[in-house]
C-alpha cells in the first residue's frame, strides 16, 4: 500500500497538522500484476514445456494409487488412535513398531504421489508405480503374512 502523500520517491511529506485518525492511506493494485501472480499460481498445476498431457487411462491409474495412497494415510492416523486408545485403557494396541512402519510408508507414498502428480509422462507412471507397490507392499507385510 502506498500512501497519498508519497511523491515519487517515495518518501513521505510531513504532516504535522493531520491527527492520527486522519491518516490516509489507498491501496494501489496494479491490475497487470495482479495478472501475473494469478497466472505464476496456476501454472504449479499445469504440465510445462510443451509436453502432453496424460489421457484418461493414465488419469485413472493416478487416481487410483491416489487413493491407496491416501487409504494409506487413514489407516496410519488410525492405527495411531487405536494404539493411544489402547495404551490409555491398559491393553497393547497394534505396537509401535506397526505404527513406524506405516508412518514411514505413508509418507513415502505421499511423496512419490506428489511427484507423480507434478511430473511429466514417464518420471509419472513411475513414481505411480512405486506408490502403489509401497501401499501394496506395506499391507502385504503388516496384514497378510
Amino acid at each position: 500500500m502506498r500512501p497519498t502523500g508519497a511523491d515519487e520517491d517515495g518518501a513521505m511529506r510531513a504532516s504535522a497538522d493531520r491527527g492520527a485518525d486522519e491518516v490516509t492511506t489507498r491501496p494501489r493494485i496494479a491490475a497487470g500484476h495482479h495478472r501475473e501472480n494469478a497466472d505464476r499460481a496456476t501454472d504449479a498445476f499445469h504440465i510445462v514445456d510443451g509436453a502432453r498431457r496424460p489421457g484418461a487411462v493414465g488419469r485413472a491409474f493416478r487416481g487410483l494409487t491416489g487413493a491407496l495412497t491416501a487409504g494409506l494415510l487413514v489407516l496410519a492416523v488410525t492405527l495411531v488412535g487405536v494404539q493411544l486408545w489402547g495404551s490409555a485403557l491398559g491393553g497393547v494396541g497394534p505396537g509401535w513398531r506397526m505404527l513406524l512402519g506405516h508412518g514411514l510408508a505413508s509418507v513415502a507414498a505421499l511423496l512419490l504421489q506428489l511427484a507423480a502428480d507434478r511430473g511429466r509422462r514417464p518420471v509419472a507412471l513411475w513414481c505411480s508405480l512405486a506408490a502403489m507397490l509401497v501401499v501394496l507392499g506395506t499391507l502385504t507385510y503388516w496384514w497378510w503374512l
